[in-house]
């Protein structure tokens, strides 16, 4: 029985599996460091810039062959105009002390070889009848006297010259000349002179013409004539239509146009240059920003790993900026401040939440900041009633039942009354859900405030549509206050906006006393900043109450009653008093 041949297999399907595989393990490991959104963005920007590059680079190489195009047409007509030149130095030589128009001398013919050994162009000079149509006598010699040159192909210089395009000789070399005649004289020009002009350029095609509709002159190679024609009435000096490559080259003192035409293979060479110096930039720059943006991404969401892990540890702590009533200059309260010590130092806030809402941990951080304010501030609370501690929510936090359940389980833990507490929310945290749990946590008896007001979008139709108790004025308003220009002016609207609107004011940013006065004469309530303490623990708000105040300071009992205590690390509750809280917010 014959064996059956195995065919062998196909390199290219081969390597191209091999491929394969590799980036199925580049993509699996790059799933491991990031989501597949972040590596797709990544790859598309590498792409975006590489696609821009060789754009770029085809963009570049077309434009420098059409330079290149256009430099080497002007010098074709160098050459164009060196053979014009010729010509009329040849036939103005060449008329001078013509004895007879019927008849060519011995003098006469002396003359024109003279005249002829001057210019290296011209291919001979004859002596025409006066029909100017048969050679009377030329330096070809006397083989082509009486040569018939027929009638002229074209007319140029306003009719004075006639131009015969292809001309004969078969007696003297059978070559083609193209002739100039004027008053009887003619002037031969060999047509291959083209090929003394540029004849390195092996692959061009070149030439000159007479310009408006005038006849060749002469040329090499195949070229579309029309198309250079349509070139210079457009008044372009190149153009490539993806065939060719067009130069052209008017002479500003004489009617010749030259021309040079090359194939697309000379405008692929120009690009292919491009490329190479440009695609390798390219690959730099889509390297660097995909990995600018890896490494961002990385760093917000390796900061929100880091919060993470150090939420239920003495690093996260709050801090509380003491309010005062800027018509008594007493102690209200405070803002709660979450404060995060990571290596040497303190990340800042703007940094961390913001990681922390990208990641969408915000939840988890504000619960644990919950934690912590009931730990720290619910002893002092029930120690002075008519303070309060405000408490930040993000737009995350209100777009769902969290934050009612939240607060729910506050002040069942704590015992206290909802009063004891506000709650801040910044104006760009606005929508029609957020504004329901807004209604929800005014029911059960929190004063709301609009953080930071005047940096967000809301507008007079959205603080209409709200309910809120407050609106806290933003420290880059109330730094103004006190000066004249555009600042001061939206801080004073801010302030006759919430008068109109029967909202109390808190001043955020106070730092000069001549800030506080102006904020004092218009009517503003409420104020914090550094003027009045900076954020700090919960005991030195305690020793600021019992100045501002006039108590004596409290002693720091139990914070939760029987269900709280301190296990030996700043700002860590009890697991028991974290797992009601845990449990309220769900």
């Amino acid at each position: 029985m014959p064996s059956a041949s195995i065919p062998a297999p196909d390199a290219g399907r081969l390597a191209r599996g091999k491929s394969s595989r590799k980036f199925a393990v580049l993509w699996l490991r790059l799933r491991h460091v990031a989501p597949a959104p972040i590596v797709m963005a990544c790859l598309a920007l590498f792409l975006a810039c590489m696609g821009g590059s060789a754009w770029l680079a085809s963009r570049q190489g077309l434009q420098r062959a059409e330079r290149r195009a256009a430099e080497l047409a002007a010098g074709v007509r160098g050459g164009a105009e060196r053979i014009g030149a010729q010509i009329d130095a040849a036939m103005a030589q060449g008329s001078r002390g013509i004895a007879s128009t019927t008849s060519c001398g011995s003098a006469d013919l002396s003359r024109l070889q003279s005249v002829h050994a001057r210019y290296s162009d011209i291919g001979a000079i004859a002596r025409l009848n006066p029909a100017g149509d048969r050679i009377l006598c030329s330096t070809f010699g006397p083989d082509a006297d009486g040569l018939l040159l027929g009638p002229a192909d074209d007319v140029i210089r306003r009719g004075s010259r006639r131009v015969h395009r292809r001309v004969v000789i078969p007696a003297v070399d059978g070559v083609e000349y193209f002739v100039v005649s004027e008053a009887g004289l003619a002037v031969f020009v060999h047509r291959s002179v083209a090929a003394t002009i540029l004849a390195t350029l092996q692959d061009a095609s070149l030439g000159a013409y007479i310009r408006d509709g005038g006849p060749l002159l002469f040329g090499r190679g195949a070229f579309d004539l029309g198309a250079l024609r349509a070139l210079e009435r457009g008044g372009a000096s190149a153009a490539f239509d993806g065939h060719r490559l067009l130069g052209l080259s008017a002479s500003p003192n004489s009617e010749y146009v030259a021309f040079i035409d090359f194939p697309a293979a000379r405008v692929q060479a120009s690009i292919d240059d491009a490329r190479a110096s440009l695609l390798p930039l390219g690959a730099v720059l889509g390297l660097s920003l995909a990995l600018l943006l890896f490494v961002s991404y990385r760093n917000l969401s390796s900061v929100a790993a880091s919060l993470t892990r150090a939420l239920y540890t003495d690093r996260v702590y709050m801090a509380y900026q003491p309010i005062v009533d800027l018509r008594t200059g007493r102690c209200i309260g405070a803002e709660a401040l979450v404060r995060w010590k990571r290596g040497g130092g303190l990340v800042s806030p703007q940094r961390f939440i913001v990681a922390a809402e990208r990641a969408g941990i915000m939840p988890v951080v504000t619960r644990r900041i919950v934690q912590l304010v009931a730990l720290d501030i619910a002893d002092l609370l029930r120690t002075h009633p008519e303070l309060h501690v405000s408490i930040n929510f993000s737009a995350t936090d209100l777009r769902s039942d969290h934050a009612v359940d939240l607060l729910t389980g506050l002040l069942r833990v704590t015992g206290l009354p909802a009063t004891s507490f506000w709650i801040e929310i910044t104006e760009t945290s606005f929508e029609a859900q957020v504004s329901q749990t807004i209604d929800r946590i005014r029911a059960l008896g929190f004063r709301v405030a609009i953080d930071d007001f005047g940096t967000g979008y809301a507008n007079l139709g959205t603080l209409a549509s709200i309910e809120v108790d407050l609106l806290k004025i933003d420290r880059s308003f109330v730094q103004s206050v006190a000066q004249t220009g555009q600042a001061a002016e939206v801080a004073a609207a801010i302030i006759g906006l919430a008068r109109s609107l029967d909202l109390e004011m808190v001043a955020e940013g106070v730092e000069t006393q001549a800030q506080a006065d102006f904020l004092i004469d218009s009517g503003v309530q409420f104020a914090q900043g550094w003027l009045f303490g900076r954020p700090a623990s919960v005991d030195a708000l305690r020793a600021l109450i019992a100045q501002k105040n006039g108590n004596p300071p409290v002693q720091k009992g139990r914070a939760l009653q029987e269900h709280a205590s301190l296990d030996g690390r700043r700002g860590v509750a009890a697991p028991q008093a974290s797992r009601v809280l845990e449990h309220a917010a769900g």
